[in-house]
């Protein structure tokens, strides 16, 4: 118990302190819903601060016990008196019951206000039900206009000669949940009921929830002076409203209809609030000092058997202990002293003994604290040495978990080259009916040759026959000999076929029965292609049909580079088509 209402003090004075902030900061700006947000924080932040521990260093001196504590003890335990426990201060336990009381003051009164708000709510008729299930309450008794959660409560003559306006202002109530900041501020009274900085925040945020209410009013095209002309009336007159006029004063209602006319302020001055952070900041620190926390210590620990007593419990009592040159020993029960008596009967070497006994004590006590200290050394050492196993097991962990990521990743990669040497094996087959296509061609090519030859045999002319009937191979633009089947499948990225006119064009003479163009994975850099004078990717020369080809001129060397530039480093191949030709004809 003792702990919890030291809470409470750190919390109050932590809310004097936000109020005083807010009083003379942020009170008179015009920005009322960051206001009410900030308020709510601060309320949090005052609930938050006394949770934060932090110490301070505090230097302790030790000092070398001269007596053995058994001994003490044992003079203790001759006391014989009865131990009772060392009571609470009287006023300690006094505020406490104070506060409990005023706690379960603040409790009832909470229940009979909601108790009261209901009864009205419950005796009056709704007269319609408004949007999102906000329903309007019309009662014969001579209320105040009041909302509450999803209820506008209205009195027949009020709704009768400001209906309009006073339901409007209820409306905006309800739309911005201001019954839910009334909620928190009561339930920080049941708490905070004897501090006034948690009473003027309650009357600050329902400043705000006005102003934020009659701002919508006037939103709404309500005339500002006729609109104000009514808050006059309600608030002199015998008929005033809860939510608008009767919870304030004649002063907070001028604070009112001037908060209507002010000019905006500058929303730079939101900045304001990033001084609460060293404010809080400041309260942390002065918690924790000594001077204040030792205070706080005392009495964080009554505990509610010492506030309501059950038993009496025993605890030693406090003795002093007088030692003079007697051989007696007695205890005085009122103070309880243990005080020696008797005649004096120690000798000059008795006191030399006293004084060797005392020396030798202290030399026996000297090597328990070394031992004490190196202990706590040995302990660190212990505890870097335990730490650094630990290091060492994360590193490892760490490493473990990339080469499980690498595992974990190259059945992904061996999966990715399979799907390409199976794209690949898929391409190949895909221009096989093309070779294969080229192959008849020249077979019907060569029977055709072979019947002209031997035409031109009967009629007397002899011709050489070319037997040399196999399409030209080559492969990232090199002539190879051999078929194409010496090639690894794996190997080939792409294959073209060059035929008829085109490849004689291209290759000459030996193109005469077809070229196989074969580009490979490996290959050196394409030639650059120019189609009709643009330059086109080397890619579209499969595209190009031989039959719209007019010609095709191959550039080398130093003399593609000096009119096309480094790009053409690799060869330039320049194809006119016939549509080209055509079009210059008819220019000229």
């Amino acid at each position: 118990m003792g702990e919890f209402f030291v809470y409470i003090l750190k919390s109050s004075f932590c809310l004097a302190l936000f109020y005083l902030f807010y009083r003379l900061l942020c009170t008179r700006e015009t920005f009322h819903r960051f206001n009410r947000i900030g308020i709510l924080a601060l309320l949090l932040l005052s609930i938050v601060i006394p949770l934060v521990e932090f110490s301070v260093k505090e230097p302790v001196i030790v000092q070398q016990s001269l007596w053995d504590l058994e001994t003490l003890l044992l003079l203790a335990s001759m006391t014989g008196a009865e131990e009772a426990q060392a009571a609470t201060p009287l006023w300690i336990r006094f505020m406490l019951w104070v506060y409990l009381l005023g706690c379960l003051n603040s409790v009832l009164l909470f229940f009979f206000s909601c108790f009261k708000l209901s009864r009205i709510i419950r005796k009056g008729r709704v007269k319609k039900l408004l949007e999102g299930n906000i329903r309007l309450v019309v009662t014969s008794e001579a209320v105040a206009p009041f909302s509450w959660i999803k209820w506008i409560v209205i009195s027949e003559k009020d709704f009768k000669e400001g209906g309009e306006e006073i339901i409007t202002h209820e409306l905006a109530h309800i739309r911005a949940r201001h019954s839910l900041d009334l909620l928190v501020t009561e339930i920080c009274i049941v708490f905070h009921w004897f501090n006034p900085a948690i009473w003027l925040f309650k009357q600050e945020l329902q400043n705000i929830h006005e102003y934020e209410a009659d701002e919508k009013v006037l939103e709404e095209g309500v005339d500002a002076k006729r609109y104000q002309l009514l808050l006059i009336k309600k608030a002199v007159g015998s008929q005033r409203f809860t939510s608008m006029a009767n919870s304030f004063n004649h002063r907070s209602l001028k604070k009112r209809i001037s908060m209507m006319l002010k000019r905006k302020s500058n929303p730079w001055a939101r900045l304001k609030y990033i001084f609460v952070l060293p404010l809080a900041a400041i309260t942390v620190v002065a918690f924790a000092r000594p001077e204040i926390s030792h205070e706080l210590e005392k009495i964080s620990t009554v505990k509610i058997s010492e506030i309501v007593p059950v038993a009496e419990i025993s605890k030693p009592k406090k003795v002093k202990i007088h030692f003079t040159a007697d051989d007696s020993v007695k205890v005085d029960p009122k103070s309880n002293e243990i005080k020696l008596y008797g005649q004096p009967t120690l000798k000059e070497e008795d006191i030399k003994e006293q004084q060797e006994l005392i020396e030798q004590l202290i030399k026996e006590q000297q090597p328990e604290l070394e031992k004490m200290v190196k202990e706590q050394q040995a302990l660190m050492e212990e505890l870097i040495k335990e730490q650094q196993p630990e290091l060492e097991k994360l590193v490892k962990e760490q490493q473990t978990l990339m080469e499980e990521l690498i595992k974990e990743q190259q059945p992904e990669m061996e999966k990715l080259v399979k799907e390409q040497q199976v794209l690949m094996e898929e391409l190949i087959k895909e221009q096989q009916p093309e070779l294969e296509k080229l192959v008849k061609e020249q077979q019907v090519l060569m029977e055709k040759m072979v019947k002209e030859q031997l035409q031109d045999t009967l009629n007397g002319t002899v011709k050489l026959i070319q037997l040399d009937t196999q399409p030209l191979l080559i492969v990232d633009g090199k002539v190879q000999t051999g078929g194409i089947d010496r090639l690894k499948a794996n190997n080939i990225e792409s294959v073209s076929v060059v035929k008829n006119k085109s490849a004689e064009e291209l290759y000459g003479e030996r193109g005469r029965n077809g070229v196989i163009l074969v580009t490979t994975k490996n290959r050196n850099a394409d030639p650059l292609l120019v189609i009709d004078g643009e330059i086109r990717t080397y890619g579209l020369i499969k595209a190009i049909n031989p039959e719209t080809v007019e010609s095709i001129s191959i550039l080398k060397d130093e003399t593609a580079v000096n009119i096309y530039g480094e790009k053409a480093r690799d060869g330039v191949i320049i194809v006119t088509t016939k549509d080209k030709k055509d079009k210059k004809d008819e220019e000229k």
